[in-house]
């Protein structure tokens, strides 16, 4: 069955319902779109309308669908029968659907059929394919075009399953995955309305429901920890791995596993497997076994292990630390973020441990009674600790005094350092951080440099540079030093900081640089109107509005407010409330003390920024920062496009940090009126707009 876009639909039912034909500017106004626009889809709709022996004609400037009666009739029927099956796609995700159904294919497919399937060109088909050879070539697939029989992949069977699995797990969110398979699990079938439910539907029903319970059958055991990103990552993996099974198609050997300490991500995977049904289990080789094993050693989360699994050097490294722990305790003092302590004195102590007990006395040390000597504390700080956390080892004084050496090395480090360097932890980067940054950066003038990032792009960063590390939400597994705090930074949280700063680097000081002598902007006009008209459209979409949300729970609400913004900003409400969702379930967004929470997110399915307030009809018990809880009723909502600009996150950050940025502010944000919310927001846009 052939499926089209909505204005697909909306344009083809245009031309069915007028057989005359319609002007150019009557088919403009009616669909709201331009000229170039309607042509563009005329050429997208040609090979469909082809195939169904019709043709839209332009005949004295009026254009209309052109064929026999009965091919119109049977036309109209079909366009009927499929309304509202299809997702709009746009490119990017059109692709990612593309690179699935060759990844899935059995035989060559044609180029035609591609394009009647995907209502597009055959050059758009063509040209998707030259864009898809960069990342198949990453995973060693290649795409080739056959001559008279069509579009194929070619390459190893692991690593086509490996980039279907990873192209489903990146276009589907953990939270409509879940939803999903509860309805699945009812007995509901999942219809492709949207682009979510289109790739959930890539995984077959049956399979996926024996491969979650497969995995949660053993979730106390291994998956304790496993957030469920990465339980969703884990299930479509298998449920690939069982799908191509089921079409006789199986891994044969893998190339390039790096086998140390592989045994036990081996047995996790076949315990998964053999939780499986007795038909699957029947298809498992070792080749199988060793690829799911490949693909749970390759994720990011940590496996809950017995401690059978551990070894003498996790132990030692403990121990390390604890020690570290121990004298920073007794000399009062912090030895930060840098992991070299650590790292440096792991290696020492695996060497001095094997040496310890030799027969024969050390000869004494001028030298090292001279590092003794200047550092006495810090020495009886390492005697303590070292004491404290390895009682069955007996140091001699030069062996403790190298020990001492390491916590001297990174103190006169730290001692040298005349201002702070912080890096700022959030999950989202567009207005958390921003609100935490202007904070810092008013009430801890200790920290002078203060870098953001988000959580996710931990893996990119060199953090050895940063003196301190603040998160706005628990890091499991983070192996240095950083501090929780909230987003506002409340002021026992100041207090606490800069105490802390104070104690721990106590020859940090506030430095006054000299004010760089500014120079004259360059204004160009373009550009200063264009920004004006992005600034004058978030505050144009501004309003607020009343949620009727009488024993609604809170995913009813989102549901129900991101229904109510207009269509052409939010493309996919579903999609949009989940990712919302999943972000009040990252860390509170609550803000103390108030009735407000500050709720936003990115998404592929918002056009552009947007900001409002949705006030509830009935206050609810909701988490806000600092584990307190208030009585929700306006949630202020920011929005924004995964290619959202620079300048435009500018101002959204600058909104979300006005909110919060005085009494005052919070004051209007809670019971103002949308004029006097205008106004505020104005001000501060014009105050960003002269910077």
């Amino acid at each position: 069955m052939v499926k089209f876009t909505k204005r697909q639909d909306d344009l083809l039912q245009l031309l069915l319902d007028s057989p005359t034909g319609l002007t150019m500017n009557q088919i403009e106004t009616a669909l709201n779109s331009s000229r170039r626009t309607i042509y563009r889809e005329f050429s997208n709709l040609e090979l469909v309308l082809a195939n169904a022996e019709l043709e839209i004609v332009n005949q004295d400037h009026r254009f209309q669908l052109s064929g026999t009666t009965a091919a119109l009739a049977a036309f109209k029927g079909e366009l009927t029968t499929s309304q509202g099956l299809t997702p709009a796609f746009d490119t990017q995700t059109r692709q990612n659907a593309l690179a699935c159904r060759l990844l899935m294919a059995e035989t060559a497919t044609k180029l035609k059929a591609l394009a009647l399937d995907f209502n597009v060109s055959i050059a758009t088909i063509s040209n998707d394919l030259t864009v898809l050879a960069v990342p198949f070539r990453d995973y060693d697939l290649t795409i080739e075009r056959l001559k008279s029989r069509g579009i194929q992949v070619a390459g190893t069977e692991a690593n086509i399953r490996s980039l279907f699995a990873t192209i489903l797990n990146n276009a589907i969110n953990d939270y409509e995955f879940f939803r999903t398979i509860a309805k699945l699990k009812r007995g509901l079938a999942v219809t492709a309305i949207d682009e979510q439910s289109y790739f959930l539907n890539q995984l077959d029903a049956e399979t996926l429901l024996h491969c979650y319970e497969a995995v949660r059958n053993l979730k106390k055991r291994y998956f304790a920890s496993v957030p469920d990103g990465q339980l969703q990552q884990l299930i479509i993996t298998l449920t690939t791995a069982v799908m191509r099974l089921q079409h006789d198609h199986q891994v044969t050997n893998l190339h390039g596993i790096n086998r140390d300490d592989f045994l036990k991500y081996q047995q996790i995977a076949l315990a998964v497997l053999t939780q499986l049904p007795t038909a699957i289990k029947a298809q498992v080789t070792g080749a199988e076994i060793d690829f799911l094993a490949q693909q749970i050693k390759g994720l990011t989360f940590r496996i809950d292990q017995d401690a059978s699994l551990s070894n003498y050097d996790l132990q030692l490294t403990y121990r390390v630390k604890q020690f570290i722990d121990a004298v920073a305790d007794y000399f009062n003092w912090s030895f930060g973020t840098d992991d070299r302590l650590l790292n440096n004195l792991t290696a020492h102590m695996q060497i001095a441990l094997q040496r310890n007990g030799m027969p024969g006395p050390m000869p004494s040390s001028s030298e090292l009674q001279a590092v003794r000597d200047q550092y006495p504390r810090l020495y009886a700080a390492v005697v303590h600790g070292f004491a404290a956390t390895f009682p069955d080892q007996n140091f001699q004084i030069d062996e403790l005094t190298y020990l001492l050496i390491h916590f001297a090395s990174t103190y006169e480090q730290q001692l040298s350092h005349q201002a702070l360097k912080a890096l700022v932890l959030c999950p989202n980067g567009m207005t958390t951080a921003r609100i935490l940054k202007t904070r810092l950066t008013r009430l801890v003038p200790e920290i002078t440099t203060i870098d953001v990032a988000r959580i996710g792009n931990l893996g990119q960063i060199e953090l050895k540079q940063f003196d301190l590390i603040l998160s706005t939400t628990q890091l499991p597994g983070f192996k240095l030093n950083y501090r929780v705090v909230s987003p506002l930074l409340l002021e026992n949280e100041v207090s606490a900081l800069r105490e802390y700063l104070h104690q721990y680097f106590s020859r940090t000081k506030v430095v006054d640089p000299q004010p760089p002598v500014a120079p004259t902007p360059e204004l160009d006009f373009d550009t200063v109107y264009d920004q004006l008209t992005i600034a004058k459209r978030i505050l144009d979409r501004f309003e607020i509005t009343a949620i009727d949300n009488h024993d609604e729970t809170v995913a009813e609400t989102l549901v129900q407010i991101t229904r109510q913004i207009d269509p052409v900003i939010v493309q996919a409400p579903l999609e949009v409330a989940g990712k919302l969702l999943h972000r009040i379930g990252l860390a509170p967004v609550g803000i103390p003390e108030t009735n407000l929470a500050l709720v936003h997110t990115l998404s592929m399915q918002v056009t552009a920024p947007y900001c409002a307030i949705f006030e509830l009809a009935k206050p609810v018990p909701f988490k806000s920062m600092g584990d307190q809880k208030i009585q929700l009723q306006r949630i202020v909502l920011m929005l924004g496009p995964t290619t959202i600009s620079d300048y435009e996150n500018r101002l959204m950050g600058k909104l979300s940090a006005l909110v919060i940025e005085s009494q005052a502010n919070t004051q209007t944000f809670m019971t103002g009126s949308r004029q006097q919310l205008y106004q505020l927001i104005s001000k501060a846009f014009l105050n960003e707009l002269t910077k």
